[in-house]
């Protein structure tokens, strides 16, 4: 894998600084170190807690703020927690930025409902053009949703397409048919890959991974072909992705399609968009 360029080991506010991620089941918090040098991903820390488990997470952020200086971002998915935002601000003051629908970007935005782009493909996308600038590069976050985005050379978000995810791909089948069973992508995802499955179970793991990794090879091929060279893989079942991608392009000759692995991209990010807040204050 190619390494980016160090843009995203600039300093902001002296000191680390958090991203914490409110989604609808999880809370996550990353924290990303003032002095990672040339290795953008040196002493990053990720932690996570239920949604409601806020004293935990301030917990951290006193142990964090111990450390030196704390600035820090928040997006949330759905509903805002008021009593989290609050804590946040209490905890680091002016140094601290909720992310909203309407905060400035740094890159420009194509879509043609703005108002509708989720704030974490807004983050990505961030984070994507900075660490490959005046790149054409597609982004794939798999996690709930399946989303592929595609990010313009001159740092805009173009297009991009929403489809399940893997888990939610499994869910799907059990939750609306009658006897389908409910299976975990964590219980399945480090077992052989068969192509076919032998029984029900095996039938469904196989059915909606092999669909999975296909629809992302074949969007990523067709991407290619309008000079997005390069693919960013993020979200929670990107590692499984990366496992198996490689060799479905290379059966759909795409071989020449770079991939990158980034879990924290999101979090780079955020962390671009309140540099880009900084600046305009």
């Amino acid at each position: 894998m190619d390494s980016g360029s160090d843009n995203l080991a600039r300093s902001v506010s002296p000191g680390g600084f958090l991203v914490v991620d409110r989604g609808n089941t999880r809370l996550k918090a990353t924290y990303m170190p003032d002095d990672a040098g040339t290795l953008p991903d040196r002493g990053i820390r990720v932690m996570e807690y239920r949604p409601s488990d806020i004293e935990s997470l301030m917990e951290w952020v006193d142990v964090l703020k111990r450390e030196g200086p704390l600035s820090g971002a928040m997006a949330a998915v759905g509903s805002t927690d008021a009593r989290l935002v609050e804590s946040l601000r209490l905890a680091m003051g002016e140094r601290f930025m909720m992310m909203t629908a309407t905060t400035p970007l740094p890159i420009r935005i194509g879509y043609l409902s703005a108002s509708t782009l989720g704030l974490d493909r807004k983050a990505t996308a961030c984070g994507a053009a900075a660490a490959w600038p005046c790149e054409r590069v597609a982004v794939v976050d798999s996690g709930t949703a399946l989303t592929i985005d595609l990010i313009d050379s001159d740092g805009s978000f173009s297009r991009g397409n929403i489809s399940p995810g893997l888990q939610t791909r499994l869910t799907s089948l059990h939750m609306l048919t009658a006897r389908l069973p409910a299976l975990s992508v964590a219980d399945l995802c480090n077992r052989r890959r068969e192509e076919w499955g032998r029984d029900t179970s095996g039938a469904m793991w196989e059915g909606s991974l092999g669909g999975w990794i296909d629809e992302t090879a074949c969007r990523l091929l067709s991407a290619s072909r309008e000079g997005y060279g390069r693919a960013i893989l993020t979200g929670g079942d990107s590692q499984l992705l990366m496992r198996h991608l490689p060799s479905a392009l290379n059966a759909l000759g795409g071989a020449e399609i770079k991939i990158d692995y980034d879990p924290h991209l999101l979090a780079k990010g955020m962390r671009e968009i309140y540099r880009h807040h900084e600046n305009e204050i």
